[in-house]
């Protein structure tokens, strides 16, 4: 038997309905023609000076790298902080898993 933690895990990482990942189709769509309208709008030239390095690109595209740097850096601490620990536990068995069912709350 599994503990509740492993459960509390497969829920996490199972999605629900497989139909909710259409949903997310429409709104990147929305969100990458809201990004090109943006760095449309701003086509001025921007000057960045980076490890010593000049880059000068529209400042549009300057903010949507600076974008899908945040982006990427902000995945990468919910894989290492969440997505990797619940595999990890997931991996060993929930051996480290509370089995009474209460979450691991004191009675």
């Amino acid at each position: 038997m599994r503990g509740a933690g492993v459960q509390a895990a497969l829920c996490i990482l199972a999605p629900v309905d497989p139909m909710n990942g259409w949903l997310l189709v429409p709104a990147f769509l929305v969100v990458i023609l809201a990004s090109l309208v943006f760095a449309a709008q701003n086509a001025g030239p921007a000057t960045v000076v980076l490890f010593g390095a000049r880059y000068t690109l529209p400042l549009g595209v300057l903010l949507l790298g600076a974008l899908f740097a945040g982006s990427l850096a902000a995945g990468l601490v919910l894989w290492v902080g969440l997505i990797l620990p619940l595999r990890l536990r997931l991996r060993r068995g929930g051996r480290d898993a509370p089995t009474d069912g209460s979450g691991g709350a004191a009675a």
